[in-house]
C-alpha cells in the first residue's frame, strides 16, 4: 500500500464546527522545491539514441523490434494502487480541559486516494533499454527545455 503525506496550503470550512486546515509549517519549504522543480517538470526529456557499434542494427528497425518484444514479455497490467495522505482539521472543542483551554483542537485525518499504476512499466522499459543496448545502441536522456 503506497503512504505519503499530502499538505495542503489553505483553509476551508467543514461545517459542524470543523475547520480543514489545509496549512502547515512546511508550505514555504514545499513552495521553494515547487519553484525549483516545476520548470524541470515543465520541461520535455526524450531519449536520445547513440550507436555503440558499426555494425548496429538500423535504429528503427531495433526500436520496433525492442518495443514489440518488450511490450509482448512484459504487457500492461494495470493495477488499483491505494494511498493515504492526511490533512489537518480543526475541530470545535467541547472539552477544554482536553485542549488546553483553546476553542479547537487539530486532528489529523486519513484521506484515502485510488489511482491506477501500471505495474510492469519500469520492468518492460528497463528490458527495452536492455534489447536496444545489444542491439548496439545506448540510450541517453536529454532534457528539452
Amino acid at each position: 500500500m503506497l503512504q505519503y503525506l499530502h499538505v495542503n496550503m489553505s483553509h476551508q470550512w467543514a461545517g459542524n464546527g470543523i475547520i480543514v486546515q489545509k496549512s502547515s509549517h512546511k508550505e514555504s519549504k514545499v513552495k521553494r522545491l515547487i519553484y525549483v522543480f516545476l520548470p524541470l517538470f515543465l520541461a520535455g526529456c526524450t531519449t536520445e539514441w547513440v550507436q555503440k557499434r558499426s555494425d548496429a542494427e538500423d535504429l528503427h528497425t531495433a526500436k520496433a523490434s525492442c518495443e514489440e518484444l518488450a511490450e509482448a514479455k512484459y504487457p500492461v497490467k494495470n493495477q488499483i494502487a491505494q494511498g493515504t495522505h492526511y490533512e489537518s482539521i480543526q475541530e470545535k472543542c467541547t472539552d477544554k480541559s482536553k485542549c488546553g483551554g483553546k476553542k479547537y483542537r487539530e486532528i489529523m485525518r486519513p484521506v484515502t486516494d485510488n489511482s491506477i499504476i501500471d505495474v510492469n512499466e519500469d520492468t518492460r522499459e528497463e528490458w527495452f533499454m536492455n534489447c536496444m543496448e545489444k542491439k548496439g545502441w545506448h540510450g541517453k536522456m536529454k532534457v528539452m527545455l
